[in-house]
């Protein structure tokens, strides 16, 4: 068994016997490859983050994986952006930047799931824009690095969602409630 003959057996239950255009085809209808909206929207609603504002100066995008892998992680960062009055917002529905699909390709499919993926990350782009968005904080480090490479002209205004956090808490002064 070769080594790419591992990895490809790794990736079944990742794209449930799937190939990668139905994947893609997933991402363009639902936003993802493998999560209905409905679950997202359920996950939400059930987290107590279900609002969504029309417009902020930053846009949370919480990506296919880590908002089901760690909820409870991304409610509490939420409330963090809250608690430090930082103005943000996410979408009804992103859509995946289609790095799972790309790692479960074949040479042959590279092209097509990378071009696919840039067709995704510039809805994402534009769906920001239509929300006054200036900042877009990517849950997931594969999306953030994915946004960076695909918009490098704009690569500022795309970072890792604790970078969002560390530049306000760099500018607050933390204090501790006196005990006894």
């Amino acid at each position: 068994m070769t080594a790419k003959d591992k990895v490809d057996k790794a990736l079944i239950p990742i794209i449930a016997g799937r190939t990668p255009d139905e994947q893609l085809e997933c991402i363009r209808k639902y936003g993802n490859h493998s999560i209905t909206p409905m679950l997202r929207r359920t996950l939400l609603s059930g987290l107590d983050i279900a609002r969504i504002k029309p417009a902020a100066e930053n846009l949370v995008i919480f990506g296919c994986y880590i908002l089901f892998s760690m909820p409870l992680l991304i409610r509490d960062y939420l409330k963090l952006l809250d608690v430090l009055g930082i103005d943000h917002t996410y979408l009804e529905q992103e859509y995946c930047c289609g790095s799972p699909v790309r790692r479960s390709t074949t040479d042959t499919a590279q092209e097509q799931a990378l071009q696919a993926s840039r067709e995704f990350m510039r809805l994402n782009r534009d769906l920001a824009r239509q929300k006054e968005a200036k900042t877009i904080a990517y849950c997931c480090m594969g999306c953030a690095h994915t946004a960076k490479s695909f918009f490098p002209d704009e690569a500022g205004h795309h970072m890792y969602y604790f970078e969002l956090l560390f530049d306000k808490i760099e500018q607050k002064s933390l204090s501790i409630a006196p005990t006894t």
